[in-house]
C-alpha cells in the first residue's frame, strides 16, 4: 500500500538501484509498448490518409507546430533535472508540479486569445479553431508532467510502457472513428484530447504523488542552473524540429504540408518506437551512474549499439522500398511521399545516435553544453531550410540531411569527450550495424527495381522479403555484440518489483 504525499512532505529521495534484471525487464515492457504503439500509429495514419485529404492533415499539423512549441516551453527543463538530481524532496516535486501548472494556464490562455492571428502567421487562417481546442491539450499535459519522470526517475517503466500504448490506442481509434463519420479535421482534433485525457488520468493512477497546496518557491533552486538550460534547448529544438513545417505551411501551402508532414510521421514513428524504449531507459541509468565514466561510457556504446541493430535495417529498408510502398499502402495521390522518404530514412537511422549522445550529456549534468550544441545546430538546420525551400519539398529534406551531416561529427565529439570514449572504440562497436544494413539496403533496392515489371505489389513482397532475409542472414551469420544485449531483454521473464513505489519516500 502506498502512503500519501502528506507523510512524507519532508522526505528525501535518492536514485534506486538498478539491477540488471529490473533494466532488460523494463526494456521488455517498453519495447512492446512501443511496438504496439507505433504500429497503432502506422495504421491509423494508413486508414486516415484513406479518409482523409492532404489538406486536412496540413491544417493539423499546422496547430501542432504551436502545440510542440509550447511541450518546449510548459515543461521547463524540470522533468528531466527531477530524474537527474541525486536527491530530490518532496517540497521539490511540489514546486516543480506548481510551475508546470502555471506555465500550462498561461500558455494555454495566451494560445487561445492569439489562435487567428498565429493561425494566419502560419499561413492558414483555417487552423484558428483547432489551435484553440489544441489549447486544451497544452493545460492537461502540464498537469502530469511531475508524474511521469517520477514514473521514470523510480524506474517504473512497466507503467510508463502502458500509459504510452492506452495513448496510442485511443488517439487510433477516436481519430479513424470520426473521421469514418466525416468529421475531417475534427476527427483527428478531438483524438488528439481524448488521448491526452487518457495519458494525464494514467499518469495520476500510476504515480500516487499528490501535490500540496502549500509550496516554497525557493525549492527549485538546486535544479535552477540545469532546468534553465535544459528549457533553452527544447526552446531551440522547436527551430530545429518545427521550422520546416512552418516554412513549409506559409510558402507552400496545407496539401506540401499534408505530404511533408505524413512522410515525416511514416519514418519517425518506428525510429521512436526503438529510440524511446532505449532513452527512457539510459538516461535514468546513466544518470544514476553519472559519477562512473566507465559505466557510462560502456552503457552508452551499448545502448546505441541496441537501438542501431534494430533501426539502421529498418530505415535503410524502408528507403529502398519507398517507391512500391507508398503506390500499395497510401494510393496514387500521396506518391510525392516518395522522394522524401528516400531522402530523410537514411538520415533518419542516423540520428538515432545523435538523439542518444544527447541523452548522455543530460545524465553527466551537462545541459549547458547541451544548448550550446543545440544554438549551433538550429541555426544551421534553419538556414538549410531557407536554402532548401527554393526548390520545394524534395530541396527542403536535402537541406536537412545534408545539414545532420554537417552537424553529427561536432555533437558526438564533445559528448564521447565528456566519458572518454574514443571515436575508433565507438566507430568498431557500430562497425556490424552499419556493413550490414548498407548490404541490406543494396540487395533489397536492386530487387526492387529490378521486378518492377511486375508490378507495385510483387516490387514490394520481393523487396521485403530479400530485406528481412539478407540482414537476417547476416546477423545471424555475424552475431554482433548488440544481438546479444538485445536478446537478453526478449529472454527477460522479471518484472522491475524491487523499485519503491512512492517517489516521495525516504531513501
Amino acid at each position: 500500500m502506498r502512503e500519501s504525499s502528506g507523510d512524507h512532505a519532508s522526505g528525501v529521495r535518492a536514485l534506486p538501484e538498478t539491477p540488471p534484471a529490473s533494466v532488460a525487464g523494463g526494456t521488455k515492457a517498453m519495447a512492446a509498448s512501443q511496438a504496439l504503439t507505433q504500429a497503432t500509429r502506422l495504421l491509423s495514419n494508413v486508414v486516415l490518409a484513406r479518409l482523409l485529404a492532404p489538406h486536412d492533415f496540413g491544417v493539423v499539423a499546422i496547430a501542432l507546430v504551436v502545440t510542440v512549441f509550447l511541450d518546449q516551453l510548459k515543461d521547463a527543463g524540470t522533468g528531466n533535472a527531477l530524474i537527474q538530481a541525486p536527491r530530490i524532496t518532496h517540497a521539490l516535486v511540489n514546486a516543480v508540479f506548481w510551475l508546470n501548472a502555471a506555465i500550462g494556464v498561461v500558455l494555454s490562455v495566451v494560445v487561445f486569445a492569439t489562435a487567428h492571428p498565429l493561425a494566419q502567421l502560419l499561413g492558414n487562417p483555417e487552423a484558428a479553431p483547432v489551435l484553440r481546442a489544441f489549447a486544451a491539450v497544452t493545460f492537461m499535459t502540464s498537469l502530469a508532467q511531475v508524474h511521469h519522470a517520477l514514473l521514470r526517475r523510480d524506474l517504473r517503466f512497466r507503467a510508463v510502457a502502458i500509459i504510452s500504448a492506452a495513448t496510442a490506442v485511443t488517439l487510433a481509434v477516436g481519430s479513424i472513428g470520426l473521421a469514418f463519420f466525416g468529421l475531417g479535421v475534427w476527427a483527428l482534433v478531438i483524438g488528439n484530447l481524448a488521448s491526452t485525457g487518457v495519458s494525464v488520468y494514467l499518469s495520476w493512477h500510476y504515480d500516487r504523488w499528490r501535490p500540496t497546496a502549500r509550496t516554497h518557491w525557493g525549492e527549485l533552486r538546486p535544479i535552477a542552473r540545469y532546468s534553465t538550460h535544459l528549457f533553452l534547448t527544447n526552446f531551440l529544438s522547436f527551430f530545429y524540429v518545427q521550422s520546416d513545417k512552418v516554412l513549409v505551411g506559409r510558402f507552400l501551402g496545407a496539401a506540401p504540408l499534408g505530404v511533408y508532414t505524413l512522410a515525416q510521421r511514416i519514418l519517425m514513428y518506428p525510429l521512436t518506437a526503438v529510440s524511446d524504449v532505449v532513452n527512457e531507459i539510459a538516461f535514468p541509468v546513466l544518470a544514476k551512474n553519472q559519477k562512473d565514466d566507465e559505466a557510462v561510457r560502456t552503457g552508452f556504446v551499448r545502448a546505441t549499439c541496441v537501438t542501431t541493430l534494430i533501426t539502421f535495417p529498418l530505415m535503410f529498408g524502408t528507403a529502398a522500398v519507398a517507391e512500391p510502398a507508398v503506390h500499395v499502402i497510401f494510393g496514387e495521390r500521396w506518391v510525392d511521399l516518395i522522394p522524401l522518404i528516400q531522402i530523410l530514412a537514411p538520415i533518419g537511422a542516423l540520428q538515432t545516435i545523435m538523439f542518444t549522445s544527447n541523452g548522455l550529456l543530460l545524465a553527466k549534468g551537462r545541459s549547458d553544453l547541451l544548448f550550446r550544441l543545440s544554438l549551433v545546430n538550429s541555426a544551421v538546420v534553419v538556414a538549410g531550410y531557407v536554402i532548401g525551400l527554393q526548390w520545394g519539398l524534395v530541396g527542403m529534406c536535402v537541406a536537412y540531411a545534408t545539414a545532420i551531416l554537417l552537424l553529427m561529427a561536432p555533437s558526438m565529439f564533445f559528448a564521447f569527450r565528456l566519458v572518454g570514449l574514443r571515436h575508433s572504440q565507438f566507430g568498431r562497436a557500430m562497425l556490424p550495424q552499419v556493413g550490414t544494413s548498407l548490404v541490406m539496403f543494396a540487395a533489397t533496392f536492386a530487387v526492387v527495381q529490378a521486378s518492377r515489371p511486375l508490378g507495385s505489389v510483387l516490387s514490394l513482397l520481393a523487396g521485403a522479403v530479400t530485406g528481412v532475409v539478407v540482414y537476417g542472414g547476416l546477423v545471424a551469420l555475424l552475431r554482433p555484440p548488440a544481438l546479444e544485449d538485445a536478446l537478453t531483454v526478449l529472454r527477460s521473464r522479471r518484472q522491475i518489483a524491487s523499485v519503491p513505489e512512492d517517489p516521495a519516500q525516504a531513501k
